[in-house]
């Protein structure tokens, strides 16, 4: 886990998209028998201050989808679901979102990271985890991390952002 006091000092999208790739590392801790992803996205999107875009500042966000079968399967729908829930009302976390819809195929866990990300675990058609930032500064230099829980490269698409020259 981060140590909270350094984390506050990141400011940023290096260093967002550092801390919320290990973030994702922790949920697949979290995860028993982790079936492993199929997709990786890194994004930066604008960030906006009193109505305003700032080019200078963005919001890092570090999404991880898993395949179509295991999307469908009762582990990533279920018992993630179960396990997660329990464990993001812990260590720093706090669980603002337990919502289930769509009479009940789809549902939403929402928390709050000790270093201040929002962490999503999203049950719908695909089944994914996302990690987003506040705003941070932009800078033209991203972590060069390879992609966790067993994202071939050919589906990790946050090498476009990290290599934008390839």
């Amino acid at each position: 886990m981060i140590n909270p006091i350094s984390a506050q000092l990141r400011r940023t999208d290096y260093d967002a998209f550092a801390m919320a790739e290990e973030t994702i590392s922790d949920v697949i801790a979290l995860l028993s028998n982790f079936v492993g992803f199929q997709r990786r996205m890194w994004i930066a999107h604008p960030c906006a201050h009193d109505g305003q875009v700032k080019p200078d500042s963005v919001h890092a966000e570090v999404t991880y989808v898993f395949g179509p079968d295991d999307s469908a399967s009762p582990v990533t729908r279920k018992t993630y679901v179960e396990i997660l829930r329990q464990a993001l009302a812990t260590d720093g976390r706090t669980l603002f979102r337990d919502e289930a819809t769509n009479q009940g195929t789809h549902h939403s866990l929402e928390a709050t990271t000790a270093e201040g990300l929002n962490l999503y675990y999203r049950v719908a058609h695909y089944v994914y985890v996302r990690v987003h930032s506040g705003c941070v500064v932009r800078t033209d230099r991203l972590p060069n991390l390879p992609a966790l829980g067993g994202v071939t490269l050919d589906n990790d698409k946050a090498q476009a952002l990290i290599h934008p020259d390839r």
